[in-house]
């Protein structure tokens, strides 16, 4: 099957995660970071398929690049063209942004068909896996919700 953006939803970019951060207040250390995203595919046979390692900081330009993994599923009960939503949440950890904040570069990559979850090892969460790069989203840290608690 081909991956083709369909122009039936005039009204949403398809493959293009929608992404919200989650910032968790570290007094002694850089700030904790959640991340979760939902990416609206026009197929029922699109899945999550994990995320690549992620990187020990932010890169050169400041950005920490995320690359989330969606993969086309043969083991699905069909495949009908219907607005369907793919999930990734994860926990970025303690980002080291210069300056207390930055940007976070996510990539929505489309894996082939022979990188997906054929076997135990590439199921694993961390793996890099070979696919091209089907949508992007820059979200910066000062926008992240704030995981506030009341302290007892």
């Amino acid at each position: 099957m081909a991956f083709v953006k369909h122009l039936k939803y005039p009204f949403m970019k398809l493959f293009e995660p929608q992404v919200q951060l989650l910032r968790q207040i570290n007094v002694d250390g850089p700030d904790s970071f959640f991340l979760h995203a939902v990416t609206f595919c026009d197929r029922t046979c699109y899945r999550s398929s994990g995320y690549a390692p992620l990187p020990a900081g932010p890169d050169e330009n400041g950005d920490f690049v995320v690359d989330l993994y969606l993969e086309e599923s043969a083991d699905t009960d069909g495949d009908y063209h219907l607005l369907t939503p793919v999930v990734h949440s994860l926990s970025l950890g303690e980002i080291p942004f210069p300056d207390g904040e930055g940007n976070v570069l996510v990539n929505m990559i489309l894996v082939t068909a022979g990188e997906s979850r054929n076997t135990e090892e590439q199921t694993k969460e961390g793996q890099k896996k070979e696919g091209r790069t089907v949508g992007k989203r820059t979200v910066g840290s000062t926008g992240a919700l704030d995981d506030s608690r009341p302290m007892l």
